[in-house]
Parts: C-alpha cells; sequence; structure tokens
C-alpha cells in the first residue's frame, strides 16, 4: 500500500468502491515463499486477489512501484482489469532506463527517514508544496491514533522491491507483451521524474494501443503529492469517460501500430499539462 493521497480516495469513494491494499511481502501481505520477489509474482498476486474479492474488470490506479505493476497486469492479466491509470511507472525491459544506483542505494538505506526521501519525489524538495500532502497522508496511514492502516516498508521490503525492480528493467517480457492488450490507459508523469525517467512513460505509451499520457513540467516522482487536484481532476475525468476500444481503432494499431514512426515517440498521445494550460504536445 506505501501512502495514497487521501483527497484522491475520498473522492474516489463517493462514486465507488475503492480497496486498497498492502502488495506481496510489504506492510501486512506476507508469505512463507523462500522464492525471490519479481514484478510478475506482484502481478499474479494482485490479479488473484482481484478474484478473490469477486472483482469484475476493476479499474486500477497504480502509482510508483504500483504503477509498475499496473503495467505487469495489462501484459499477464489484461482479461481481469478495466481502465488503468499509472503514476510514475515503467514497463520496464532492457531499453528503459532505471534510476541512478546511488539514487536507489539511497533509498534503501532511508529506512524510516522520510525527510530524506523528499529530494527524490519533489524537484524542489522540502520547499514543495507537496510535503504537506506527503505526510498528511503519511500520518493517515501510519500515524493515526484512530488505526493503523499497515506497516511503513522496512529495509528489507525496500531491498527486495529494488531487487525485484531491476530484474524487471532487464527482462522485455512485460513491455513486449504490452502490444496485445486493449484497455484504455492513462500513463501520468512528472518530466523531472528522477527514480523513473519520462523515456520510460514514453516507451509504454508507445506499446499500448489505448494510451494516452499526461505530462506534468516541474514535477517528480511525487506527482500524487504535488499536484493532488489535477491528478484528482484527470482521474475523475479518464474513468467517467474511457470507453472500451473500437474495432476501427484495433483495425488501425493492426496497420500501423508499434512502429517509431507512429507510437515510440508517443505522437498524438502526449499532452503536456501545466498550470496555466493544456496544450498537445508536437
Amino acid at each position: 500500500m506505501y501512502m495514497w493521497p487521501v483527497p484522491l480516495l475520498q473522492r474516489l469513494a463517493e462514486s465507488r468502491e475503492v480497496v486498497i491494499f498492502d502488495n506481496m511481502r510489504t506492510g501486512f501481505s506476507t508469505d512463507s515463499s523462500n522464492t525471490s520477489l519479481t514484478i510478475p509474482m506482484m502481478a499474479d498476486s494482485t490479479a488473484a486477489l482481484i478474484d478473490k474479492l469477486g472483482l469484475q474488470q476493476p479499474d486500477i490506479w497504480g502509482w510508483s512501484v504500483g504503477g509498475i505493476i499496473s503495467y505487469a497486469l495489462l501484459a499477464l492479466h489484461s482479461s481481469k482489469v478495466g481502465n488503468v491509470i499509472i503514476a510514475a511507472g515503467s514497463p520496464g525491459g532492457p531499453d528503459a532506463l532505471l534510476p541512478p544506483v546511488p539514487v536507489t542505494q539511497s533509498i534503501i538505506n532511508l529506512q524510516q527517514n522520510y525527510t530524506a526521501l523528499l529530494p527524490f519525489l519533489f524537484p524542489e524538495g522540502v520547499k514543495s508544496p507537496g510535503v504537506c500532502s506527503f505526510y498528511a497522508a503519511y500520518n493517515s496511514f501510519y500515524a493515526s491514533q484512530f488505526t493503523t492502516l499497515s506497516t511503513p516498508l522496512g529495509e528489507n521490503s525496500l531491498r527486495e522491491q529494488s531487487q525485484a525492480v531491476v530484474k524487471f528493467f532487464r527482462d522485455p517480457t512485460v513491455i513486449n507483451g504490452l502490444s496485445g492488450t486493449t484497455n484504455r490507459v492513462l500513463i501520468l508523469h512528472g518530466v523531472q521524474d528522477q527514480l523513473m525517467p519520462i523515456r520510460n512513460a514514453l516507451l509504454g505509451v508507445g506499446k499500448l494501443l489505448g494510451a494516452w499520457m499526461l505530462q506534468f513540467p516541474g514535477q517528480g516522482h511525487g506527482i500524487p503529492f504535488s499536484n493532488v487536484q489535477g491528478v484528482i481532476t484527470w482521474t475523475l475525468q479518464f474513468f467517467s469517460l474511457a470507453s472500451p476500444l473500437s474495432s476501427a481503432e484495433i483495425k488501425q494499431w493492426d496497420t500501423y501500430g508499434d512502429t517509431t514512426a507512429t507510437r515510440g515517440t508517443g505522437i498524438d498521445t502526449t499532452l503536456v499539462v501545466t498550470s496555466q494550460a493544456v496544450g498537445r504536445d508536437r
């Protein structure tokens, strides 16, 4: 589970059932297996939870590692999910860019020093408006005097997830499996994301037929917290307006799709979002 912007959950819960959960081997989600954790395993676990809860193609919203798992869900279990929003994620594969080793190692060593995490989430560091939202989410999930929804990620969980992500970036299985999916997907990504460079998001857009992407200039990995109202607006609009892909769209993809000229650079699929205006990126 890690953390969610509470206002986003509240707005979604006004019109739909919202299910949040701890990913495999994080928080209260434990197992006795000695098998090394992988992103496909986490996607399989999520798909199994969907089945166990009896959910029928639920819409998915994933941030950071949750966004990476969402890509794996699309590649491996697309029929089990509906529309998907991915924030600051990556489809993996050898063409994607891993964050620099010093960055990932610093995050593993953070343990509970979340102040040290802020520069990786927000380009402005502690001066970012997202800091208040971030700490409000932390207090709501982990420090509330009324309830404990989960436990913060410890060093072992962070290390195991980091190792799973590294393996994911070496394996082309998921990104190659995206071409056959027909789910509607909205990709949200901060242009100044240090943890998941924006190139990775463009690779995802280039593989997914039903994908749109919003780029947020000046924003980093923590866009769900630094641009809460914008993320809420786009989330609600996308989930309310997204419709199944038409046969004409699928046919067009079969004819022209998955080429550098038409999809790989995100042409006609990317919007640049600023505080003043929204314009199609050319």
